[in-house]
């Protein structure tokens, strides 16, 4: 119950932190009412969280509600007034009324009706009749969490029967005992897709999952493992084990170490059992199980299934503690000496007093396990305390009842470097946390918060860490991953000791981070004075050189990665790799618990009451005292003894004044262990492959919409394309102002005019975000992203597609426009013809716009239809249009033509048949109330949701100091918004110095980079995480998303569509998500379509109409660009693109690079074969951003709210970005909720979009 326990305590504690100046969150301001909706909002929270089995959301909203409930006694009359009894009104339960503060007289009598009144709020819920038994145990964290990964595909048809037969045997085991899960997790991994997720509270529900499991699919070897585990990690509440079954490579082993942090984050060990079958690779997996404390088991039968299940179920109980962790890695020399004289490893095995099993898990296909008990002697398989386990890749031993003592075991046969052991045991004494923190918070009431990324090494930092159990005394040691002692930490122990032992016991001080992989362990004596050991389950990983990158985290000169055979290894290279797991922050999640500690015992649970710790440090120690913290035990509400609750707080109290004046002002500070939210697990486990994203399946309103375009009102800036002077490159023009770099006047960026000038906006009438002025804080992220958009599938191979393949991609596309014509305008199959072939009678044609020579320009005299294979046997037919039939069309757009082609030589075009749009994003009443609920806080306000978009390049050709962009996070860190959205290139490869590989004399100081070492990922670190990791600590409510451009110096994929960006290797903070070029996501209930493929200014350039309603009509340009992409349903409907060739040179200001003039832009970078991949699923966006060197805007097309925001930085000097602001949809009537047909997002009538000079 530890965890629950901690994440309850962190909310608490957090109402304090985030939301100190809501009146109703502290009953301040005589606001009873308003704090007795705040309570009710809150348990309805709670209970609609235990509803979705989310228990991280049941128990923050618990924690919230325990804050409001239990400042109401200090922060008011009603124990002056003489009261000693619960104010069964503010529970929603009776009638009283009080306002004031109590003076510290009647302190002590607060204290005691707080802890009554936290009482029976809990209690309320238990006997709440919506609340089941399992949903309450789950509340309390009455016991771990079990997931199972499992690979369902044909090849597993053996061995699925006996990991069946295994699971309901461990789970039967557990029941009714501490291990009982509290939830059970099912993730199917299969390929293609993900076919089943599925999480239970009971048992019989779980059984019934497995039992249903069967093998079939997956024609191909690699599967989507960490796909089905990512899945996994995202259903399971904090802590827990997950096993996966494989007998396949990881397909998408690039998503490894995402699962990994996620594991990492949630405390979660993963055991991976890996059957060998010819294709099996533990690449990925090793990743895992080093983040999590886990272990990759290699089998070659699958009658060993049963087997590794039982043992590696066992070393996930909630009472099993580490002991030690050993991994092989060849950079340790030590390790590697004795590799070469095939030496004996001895390890020593502290075994305390309170050791109820020993156990002994060995991976390796080489090595040998030979134990020695404490007396000398070796152990014996025929004694019957002792249980032993031979499998193919690995070995057991379980020991009941050891001789404390110091036990020794020996590693054999160690020349391969294959092996990892885990040393575990039965005990209550564990080693829970340890964080690398820093000091964080609002003025008044700072806190020690753990690090968004952990420092680099060798450099200084604040550690806290956690030993829960009896000890008399405790060191922590650094030591390598094969055990060998590095550094003893000093640390000051906050209270436990042999004559007190207390459970809980917070060390602190300030250390010298290891320069080196590592691992944590804590030493000590027990409270009988016997030696215990004990070790943190993750492993941190230091890639070599990584120290010479002074001031960067997870930069990597070189890379480290996780060998086939499970062993570390490390070698020189320019780049980095994605499996890299770099600085393993083991406690970095939401869930850790305040410096708030009491006596605990099996079944209880921390709460506290406006809590206030003085905290300083000097020469190492924090002296801290802790007020109102109360110690709920709830054993008879879980049926273990059936006594009352006792509750049990610490002296020594110290109230703060109950006013958020006071508050603000109080000189003090906490120190809490908690930063961002946990991601919502709800709505989890739909092809999640982000981590946090899921699949996307928005509802439609039909196929039928009306077209809706609009136009903003341009405030400072004229709509026409800026005159300016043209550049010339193999006798073909650019158009006027897009893509030229002429060498004009260079504008420093602080001397820049007009900063904050707002150049259009749109839907002037709606309020921008932050305009409230009674706007409350966030303390929680707001927003649900999910994903429609398949990830595994771009990370192809570029250019790897046969020819053949690819022509039949093109083709398509003709034939699924014809089927959808056909549906739209009623047509029967003989309306449609070949237009190539001479006939009188008129026929339909539908097909792709092409011009008449391969390397020519489409104009007037020059438009071709080019006809499928299935249709027209792909010949292609001059395009006749007679006077009044207008066209507006560009090189690959698909267009429906009636006509006749009576000459065999040309198609005259009698009419344009329209093509149908697909319909709007839609969602039913209910859908849209969750996400409703989720932006709205507690007392009902709806606050808009902000979005910061933006585009690169983010430095101008003169520097690379990224003024731009650090202004851009200034205002971040500002405003606060939901969602930060950038768009690539971040490092552009059509910049000047990095077109001439000239960087070191212009990167700033800043920026700690070794250039004879650095990468570009170095470089990008330094100049692009660093920052963004900056901003996520001030605004941990963020989420920040970066879409790759095929101009990015750091992608490794060349071509578009694009896979995103390898996230490890660039030390990017977690609220960072990565994401495709293009993608479509879902935040909330919004579908946003991004792509910087800057589509807008091909179809400028490639664009052709005729006169009729053109240029100098009053038209809208931009909009008119904008809705061919709808239109088209494809990010990049133009095809062919214009050729680099084509394009105006790229100046460097060097002689000799690239053609005359200058060197060739990047051009677009199209993959014929994978074009599918920039297609539009089921519905129309609600927000298309298409960020172009265009004038930036705002506007309405379609219905289809489109922006593009411009450059963050232009050629010469400072560009603009966009800011959006969401509104609340409006509620639904009784008649449609009741009906609960889908309903259009109507985005577009309620954003207000600000475009604005940066």
């Amino acid at each position: 119950m530890r965890r629950a326990r901690d994440e309850i305590a962190a909310a608490n504690a957090q109402v304090d932190e985030f939301d100190a100046h809501n009146a109703p969150s502290h009953f301040d301001g005589e606001t009873v009412p308003a704090g007795q909706d705040r309570l009710s909002a809150l348990r309805l929270e709670t209970k609609l969280g235990l509803a979705a089995a989310d228990a991280t959301r049941g128990r923050r909203t618990l924690g919230q509600a325990l804050h409001t409930l239990q400042d109401f006694y200090f922060h008011s009359n009603w124990i002056e007034s003489g009261r000693r009894d619960v104010n069964r009104d503010v529970l929603g339960l009776d009638s009283s009324t009080a306002i004031a503060r109590p003076d510290s007289s009647t302190i002590t009598y607060a204290v005691a009706v707080a802890l009554e009144a936290t009482k029976e709020y809990i209690r309320s819920i238990h006997d709440d009749s919506d609340v089941t038994p399992e949903q309450f145990r789950l509340l309390m964290g009455a016991g771990p969490t079990l997931a199972f990964a499992i690979d369902t595909t044909g090849s597993m048809s053996s061995i699925i029967e006996g990991v069946r037969t295994e699971a309901r045997s461990i789970v039967r085991a557990k029941l009714s005992t501490i291990d009982e899960p509290i939830l059970y997790v099912v993730s199917q991994i299969q390929d293609p897709g993900i076919h089943y997720i599925a999480t239970f509270t009971s048992e019989a529900g779980f059984e019934t999952a497995i039992n249903n499991l069967g093998a079939g699919g997956g024609d191909d070897c690699p599967e989507l493992a960490m796909s089905a585990i990512s899945n996994a990690l995202n259903a399971l509440s904090e802590g827990g084990t997950l096993l996966v079954y494989t007998d396949a490579a990881a397909k998408d082993v690039d998503l490894a170490s995402e699962a990994a942090d996620l594991a990492r984050e949630k405390r979660v060990q993963v055991f991976s059992i890996l059957f060998a079958n010819g294709c099996t690779s533990t690449e990925g997996f090793d990743l895992l199980a080093a983040a999590s404390g886990g272990q990759v088991l290699q089998l070659s039968s699958a009658s060993e299934a049963g087997a590794a299940t039982s043992n590696a179920g066992a070393l996930g109980n909630s009472d099993t503690v580490g002991i030690a962790s050993i991994t092989a890695d060849a950079t340790d020399e030590a390790l590697r000496k004795r590799q070469e004289s095939n030496a004996t490893t001895l390890i020593k095995v502290p075994v305390d007093s309170s050791m109820t099993q020993l156990i002994f898990s060995l991976s390796s296909t080489t090595a040998g396990l030979l134990i020695t008990h404490p007396n000398g002697t070796v152990v014996d398989d025929t004694d019957p305390s002792i249980t032993r386990t031979d499998l193919t890749g690995a070995q057991f031993y379980i020991i009941t009842s050891p001789k404390p003592n110091i036990w020794t075991v020996g590693l054999t046969d160690i020349s391969s470097l294959d092996f990892s052991l885990t040393i575990s045991g039965i005990n209550s004494l564990a080693l829970t946390s340890f964080d690398y923190v820093e000091l964080r918070g609002r003025p008044g009431h700072e806190g020690y918060y753990p690090v968004t990324t952990p420092p680099a090494p060798s450099s200084s930092a604040t550690v806290l860490a956690e030993i829960d159990g009896a000890f008399a005394d405790a060191t922590f040691q650094y030591r390598t991953l094969s055990g060998e002692l590095i550094a003893n930490m000093s640390l000051t122990n906050g209270g436990g000791n042999a004559d007190d032992p207390v459970e809980g016991s917070v060390f602190y001080g300030n250390v010298t981070v290891s320069n080196g992989n590592y691992t944590i362990y804590g030493v000590g004596h027990d409270g009988t004075g016997k030696a215990f050991q004990r070790v943190l389950g993750a492993t941190f990983l230091v890639p070599a050189g990584n120290e010479a990158v002074s001031g960067l985290t997870n930069s990597t000169s070189s890379s480290t990665s996780m060998s086939s055979t499970g062993s570390l290894t490390s070698s020189s290279s320019s780049s980095s790799t994605s499996s890299t797991v770099s600085f393993a922050n083991t406690t970095s999640s939401s869930t850790s618990s305040t410096m708030s500690y009491a006596n605990t015992t099996s079944g209880t649970i921390l709460v506290s009451t406006s809590s206030t710790c003085t905290t300083s440090i000097s020469s190492s120690v924090i002296s801290h005292t802790t007020t109102a913290t109360t110690l709920a035990r709830t054993a008879g509400i879980l049926g273990g003894t059936g006594e009352e609750m006792i509750v049990e707080h610490v002296s020594s109290l110290e109230f703060e004044d109950g006013s958020a004046e006071s508050r603000a002002k109080a000189p003090h500070a906490s120190v809490k262990r908690a930063v961002a939210a946990t991601p919502r697990g709800a709505a989890r486990g739909n092809g999640d492959v982000f981590g946090m994203m899921e699949g996307l399946t928005p509802g439609s309103n039909g196929a039928g919409s009306g077209s809706a375009r609009g136009g903003a009102k341009r405030k400072a800036a004229e709509m026409g394309t800026p005159s300016g002077k043209v550049a010339k490159s193999n006798g073909r023009s650019s158009p006027t102002g897009v893509g030229s770099r002429a060498e004009g006047l260079v504008t420093r960026f602080a001397e820049r005019q007009n900063a904050g000038q707002v150049v259009e906006t749109l839907n002037g009438h709606l309020a921008g975000a932050g305009a409230a002025d009674d706007e409350e804080p966030r303390i929680e992220k707001r927003v649900l992203l999910k994903a429609n958009t398949e990830i595994p599938k771009f990370a192809y191979k570029s250019m790897a597609m046969q020819l053949t393949s690819a022509s039949e991609i093109l083709d398509d596309r003709i034939d699924t426009f014809t089927e959808l014509v056909q549906d739209h305008h009623k047509l029967p199959d003989s309306a449609f013809g070949n237009p190539a072939a001479q006939s009188t009678a008129e026929i339909v044609a539908v097909g792709r716009i092409a011009c008449d020579q391969p390397t020519g320009k489409l104009n007037a005299a020059s438009i071709t239809l080019e006809t499928s294979r299935r249709m027209g046997a792909g010949l292609r037919v001059q395009l006749k249009f007679p006077p009044g039939i207008n066209y507006d069309v560009f090189p690959g757009k698909i267009v429906a033509l009636r006509g006749t082609n009576v000459n065999g030589e040309s198609f005259l075009v009698s009419e344009v048949l329209s093509l149908p749009l697909l319909p709007p994003a839609a969602s039913t009443p209910s859908e849209l109330a969750i996400h409703t609920d989720r932006t709205t806080s507690a007392t009902g306000h709806a606050a808009p949701l902000q979005y910061l978009i933006a585009s690169g390049p983010y430095t101008p050709d003169t520097d690379l100091s990224f003024a731009a962009l650090h202004t851009l996070l200034d205002l971040a860190r500002t405003q606060q918004p939901d969602i930060l959205l950038l768009t690539g290139p971040f490092l552009d490869l059509e910049h000047p110095f990095f077109a001439a590989g000239d960087l070191e004399p212009h990167l700033p100081a800043s920026a700690h980079v070794d250039p004879d070492r650095a990468t570009l990922n170095d470089v990008f670190r330094a100049l692009i995480s660093v920052p963004l990791q900056q901003l996520c600590q001030a605004v941990p409510t963020i989420t920040i998303i970066l879409v790759p451009s095929v101009r990015d110096a750091i992608s490794t994929a060349v071509s578009w569509p694009q896979d995103k960006f390898a996230k490890g290797p660039l030390g990017l903070p977690k609220q960072v998500q990565v994401v495709t070029n293009p993608i479509t996501l879902s935040i909330n209930e919004t579908v946003l379509g991004i792509s910087s493929q800057d589509i807008l200014s091909e179809l400028r350039r490639e664009n052709v109409k005729s006169s009729a309603g053109g240029l100098g009509s009053g038209e809208d340009m931009l909009a008119r660009l904008a809705g061919q992409v709808i239109e088209q349903r494809h990010f990049f409907p133009v095809f062919p693109p214009q050729a680099r060739e084509a394009l105006p040179a790229l100046s460097t200001g060097l002689e000799g690079l690239g053609q005359e003039g200058g060197v060739l832009p990047i051009g677009a970078g199209l993959d014929i074969g994978f074009l599918k991949l920039g297609e539009w699923l089921s519905v129309r966006p609600d927000v298309l951003v298409l960020p172009s060197a265009l004038p930036a805007f705002a506007k309405v097309v379609d219905s289809v709210l489109v922006i593009n925001p411009g450059t963050l930085s232009k050629r010469r000097g400072a560009g603009t970005y966009a800011s959006l602001s969401l509104h609340p949809r409006s509620t639904a009537s009784d008649e449609e909720r009741e009906a609960n047909h889908v309903m259009g997002h109507e985005v577009h009538s309620r954003a207000r979009v600000d475009v604005l000079r940066i």
